[in-house]
């Protein structure tokens, strides 16, 4: 069927789902949402250009007026593709101007926190390991075919379900990320505590800005970053203390910190005891 005979259908009706083995589609757009799921073959699929393989059990959510297309890789024989066409009113007639897909995770019923993510659910594409979103596909698609009374409701429900499915996805797949960059940058402070490090050092390494390195760590870690650098500061200070004889001046510069007086001062405001009472009260245990 033709993109204008879909638009047409789409913006009248509110929703359409259809089944497409068209692999070679130019790239466009569409005033309404699409859900897609691939039922058979391997293609290349061009979104806001950005270029994905995708392949059968891959399934995705293209934002309103996203530009997208797909292109027949050499080994491309057969491909299908169950598409879930909608207008946001189909959702609610609420969200009627609703204009991405982003608004309606921000505003309506499906309270995920969006604008925690680092990016659009929308610019992802998603594989279905347990054939749970197959099921949703299919079921919509044979309530569409044949229509019996209540069908509409039947495949909104449906529709609802994919999409919290799609966005909890998402969300796993964000907080392994935050876990990595957390982890990372522990790992990092643990080998360079030494040295005058900064988080802004960090950000070279870690495909985030500043701001949201800052913002996830202080999240996962419970303290912010200076703080946190500080805390493994002291820790190796006692450390040192416990085990060494060497002076204040001496462990001072070995943890981090070139100003002995500074040094000081930190110790005593995370632990309430000097690094000397810290010392004579560990030898006293």
């Amino acid at each position: 069927m033709h993109l204008n005979e879909c638009t047409k259908i789409v913006t009248e009706n509110s929703f359409m789902i259809d089944v497409s083995n068209n692999y070679m589609s130019k790239t466009h757009s569409h005033p309404f949402f699409e859900l897609v799921y691939v039922v058979k073959g391997t293609v290349i699929h061009t979104l806001d250009n950005k270029t994905m393989i995708i392949k059968p059990g891959d399934y995705f959510l293209i934002n309103l007026n996203s530009f997208h297309g797909y292109t027949a890789l050499p080994a491309t024989t057969d491909f299908e593709i169950i598409n879930c066409m909608f207008m946001p009113s189909f959702i609610d007639p609420i969200l009627s101007s609703t204009k991405t897909f982003e608004e309606i995770l921000n505003n309506y019923l499906i309270k995920f926190g969006y604008t925690k993510y680092g990016r659009a659910p929308t610019q992802n594409v998603y594989h279905d390991v347990n054939n749970r979103m197959y099921y949703l596909a299919k079921e919509m698609l044979n309530e569409y075919n044949h229509k019996r009374k209540g069908y509409e409701d039947i495949i909104r429900y449906f529709l609802m379900t994919a999409i919290i499915y799609l966005v909890r996805n998402e969300a796993a797949q964000e907080d392994s990320k935050v876990d990595d960059v957390t982890r990372y940058i522990k790992e990092y402070v643990a080998g360079n505590y030494n040295k005058p490090i900064c988080l802004s050092d960090i950000c070279q390494n870690v495909d985030l800005s500043l701001s949201n390195i800052s913002k996830i760590f202080t999240r996962k870690a419970g303290m912010n970053f200076r703080d946190y650098l500080q805390k493994v500061r002291i820790e190796k200070a006692c450390q040192l203390l416990e085990i060494t004889n060497k002076n204040i001046s001496e462990i001072s510069e070995l943890v981090g910190y070139s100003d002995p007086a500074f040094f000081y001062r930190a110790f005593k405001n995370v632990l309430g005891l000097t690094p000397l009472e810290y010392r004579r009260h560990s030898k006293n245990k």
